[in-house]
């Protein structure tokens, strides 16, 4: 893959990050664990089903189960987009019964259990409140416009309609990846980091463009470390190392208004209207590069190419890159299939195809906790 590589001195890197980083992903790799996910789930569960009863305001009645539904909504589409077939539970786990080994139900019945928790959510959110909140109308929507976009641009449908789906409200709250500022916020060991061809884009950007993006993005400093001359390091989401144990206290930020603008040029490509996807994307640029009419050309590759660019250096890092190049049929095109080593094509190793190579397998420890799960095919 283009952006990541192995960390400090491209020496550091766990077995974990190279299985992930090379497509190697089995059952037994830590980072295809659903776990925490199905965790999450199940306290949501918890609320929707015991906060109607509990002696409470309707309007803090309403905030619990908003929240609920929109967490439990936004879990199962990251679920659904990286493991696909997956099941589906919608209420607590309190026995030991049959019911807690489920079976995973089709991708489809996960998306339409997405669906139907928006609009859940939807009725018990109608303001927006102030501050970092998980449900907003504003999120609620940006999930509702994320998840339409994906499901129908992945099913080569897209609907006129996505524009009118929501309205960004005016309590946007300003996207911060640390909540300390100042000094270098890591040590000399990055066990990853941004790969040389990435990061000489991001250079060059600010060079050539004078991309405000690229500081935040990515930093490098010489005399902080003992050990290397050099230390670079993504600039996001670093958390805390000021008293020498690193703490990871940053606020995740599940949508910002940068989306917005992006999820409008890419409808606007879906329907073939160029000119107007640069007229979003360039609210994207200006901001970046200071210039008005960043993008000119009009034409589908040059539509495509700005998008895929812009998506890259403005979210890198924030966990929704790979699915975007899966919707604009881009993945291929910046992460060719012949680096990835269990493919069986030109490059590559295993001697055959992954019919679902861009899914994860589940993890082993899920299969045998529960037989009635099967794993992925392609996977092992």
């Amino acid at each position: 893959p283009a952006m990541w590589d192995r960390g400090t001195n491209r020496s550091l890197m766990d077995s974990d990050m190279l299985e992930v980083l090379h497509s190697l992903l089995n059952g037994g790799t830590s980072s295809v664990s659903w776990t925490n996910l199905y965790t999450c789930i199940n306290q949501c569960n918890s609320v929707i089903k015991y906060a109607p009863s509990v002696e409470m305001s309707d309007e803090t009645r309403s905030y619990c189960l908003g929240n609920a539904y929109f967490v439990r909504a936004y879990v199962y589409y990251w679920i659904a987009r990286v493991w696909g077939d997956a099941p589906v539970i919608l209420t607590p786990t309190e026995s030991t019964g049959r019911e807690i080994y489920p079976s995973r139900s089709p991708r489809a019945e996960v998306y339409a259990q997405v669906a139907q928790d928006i609009e859940s959510a939807l009725t018990h959110i109608t303001s927006n409140a102030k501050g970092c909140y998980y449900a907003t109308v504003d999120n609620i929507n940006m999930l509702k416009i994320a998840f339409a976009l994906h499901v129908d641009a992945t099913n080569e449908v897209h609907s006129a309609s996505y524009i009118q789906r929501f309205i960004w409200g005016s309590t946007q709250v300003k996207a911060s990846y640390r909540n300390v500022e100042g000094g270098v916020p890591v040590s000399s060991n990055q066990w990853f980091c941004y790969a040389d061809e990435f990061i000489g884009e991001l250079k060059r950007n600010k060079e050539q463009n004078n991309d405000q993006r690229s500081d935040v993005t990515y930093m490098e400093r010489t005399g902080v470390s003992d050990m290397y001359e050099k230390v670079g390091w993504p600039n996001k989401f670093t958390g805390d190392w000021s008293s020498g144990t690193l703490l990871y206290d940053d606020d995740l930020i599940l949508y910002r208004y940068a989306q917005y603008y992006m999820f409008r040029a890419e409808l606007y490509y879906y329907r073939k209207q160029y000119k107007e996807a640069l007229g979003e994307l360039n609210v994207v640029a200006q901001r970046a590069y200071g210039k008005a009419d960043f993008y000119t050309s009009a034409t589908q590759q040059d539509v495509l190419e700005a998008l895929a660019a812009e998506n890259r250096w403005e979210f890198a890092e924030e966990g929704n890159l790979w699915f975007t190049y899966i919707r604009l049929g881009y993945i291929d095109t910046y992460c060719p299939l012949k680096y990835w080593p269990n493919t069986g094509v030109e490059g590559g190793v295993g001697g055959s195809t992954n019919p679902n190579i861009y899914l994860f397998p589940i993890s082993t420890s899920a299969i045998n906790k529960n037989s009635n799960l099967r794993q992925t095919e392609g996977w092992s």
